[in-house]
């Protein structure tokens, strides 16, 4: 796509939020990999501030910046919500004389902004996030090597959100990596310790899966891992996330869930792992898993003491016959 020819389904807006959210980027701390990208431009253009924005669905919030503040601002007067219009670069000479922006709040106030340009951040599926933008507060012609210059480091921002994607999900079950999981998992306690509210984790792992790879080969292992990652999803709500945290142990994270409801979800867990056979080139076989719970329902308690009680009921069930459940002293002060 060139130009301003434009394919309808990618200015859908809610497939556009949906292709942001997946690179879970919204409200992350300072990363120098995104930092030296509007350095470079700064110095390189000598303009007094550079960024990297992401367009939520009602504000634009800065990863990066340099010559100004991280932050956020509403999208409704965000320069970057126009770059993400079109596929070509958005270039503004002076705002004073451009119809779109001579009266936005960000010209005639600080930080009066008088020249932009910005690229789109383009996902490798066409949808555009966001911008990698230059401001001035003089007017400015920019050039063909400068433009270039920014269309240049937009790809290299891209490509790191790629290669960030890939480090927090496993490619062969398509669930999140352990440090995905962890990241998340934190932040979800965090939460809950700070509101007061529950959370569960289980922590579960494929009963006699040492036996299936030698038996079938370590291809029908890792036909079982994949599916296996989508099942459990399939089992649970949309707040709740799956990670792949061992070589055939797997995390489950559950917000707002008391140790009954943890206890009821492992054990619906349980029942749709063995009820179905996987289907794999060595023909359907049946699995069970093992799984252990532990809950946070009060007072101070960091992840790793879930991680350590889930794990110690996991070796219980495992001890306890295997294909069952059980549940954590409670991990809390």
């Amino acid at each position: 796509m060139t130009g301003d020819e434009e394919n309808p389904t990618l200015m859908d807006e809610v497939a556009r939020l949906a292709a942001l959210h997946r690179y879970q980027i919204l409200d992350t701390p300072q990363e120098e990999a995104f930092d030296r990208i509007p350095r470079i431009i700064k110095s390189a253009l000598r303009a007094p501030m550079a960024a990297v924005a992401f367009i939520d669905d009602e504000r634009r919030w800065f990863k990066a910046v340099a010559g100004g503040k991280r932050g956020e601002l509403p999208r409704s007067i965000s320069f970057c919500n126009h770059t993400i219009q079109r596929a070509t670069p958005t270039i503004v000479v002076d705002t004073h004389l451009d119809q779109r922006f001579c009266a936005n709040q960000l010209v005639v106030e600080s930080p009066f902004i008088r020249s932009y340009l910005g690229v789109p951040l383009q996902t490798p599926d066409g949808y555009r996030i966001g911008s990698v933008c230059c401001v001035d507060k003089e007017p400015r012609d920019f050039t063909t090597e400068e433009i270039q210059l920014v269309k240049d480091l937009s790809a290299i921002v891209v490509d790191q959100l790629e290669l960030r994607q890939l480090a927090l999900f496993d490619p062969l079950t398509s669930v999140r990596s352990r440090r995905g999981f962890r990241g998340d998992a934190e932040m979800q306690l965090a939460l809950s310790t700070r509101y007061g509210r529950n959370f569960s984790l289980l922590l579960l792992d494929i009963d006699h899966f040492k036996s299936i790879n030698d038996t079938y080969g370590h291809n029908v292992g890792d036909e079982i891992l994949s599916a296996l990652g989508p099942r459990l999803s399939e089992t649970l709500r949309d707040c709740d996330f799956v990670g792949r945290v061992g070589g055939e142990e797997f995390a489950v994270a559950l917000p707002e869930t008391d140790r009954f409801s943890a206890l009821v979800c492992a054990d619906r867990i349980c029942g749709a792992v063995s009820a179905v056979p996987f289907e794999t080139q060595a023909g359907p076989l049946s699995v069970s898993i093992s799984l252990g719970a532990a809950s946070y329902d009060g007072g101070d308690c960091g992840l790793d003491e879930l991680f350590e009680a889930a794990d110690k009921a996991l070796y219980r069930a495992k001890a306890d016959g295997r294909n069952c459940v059980r549940i954590g002293m409670r991990a809390a002060a």
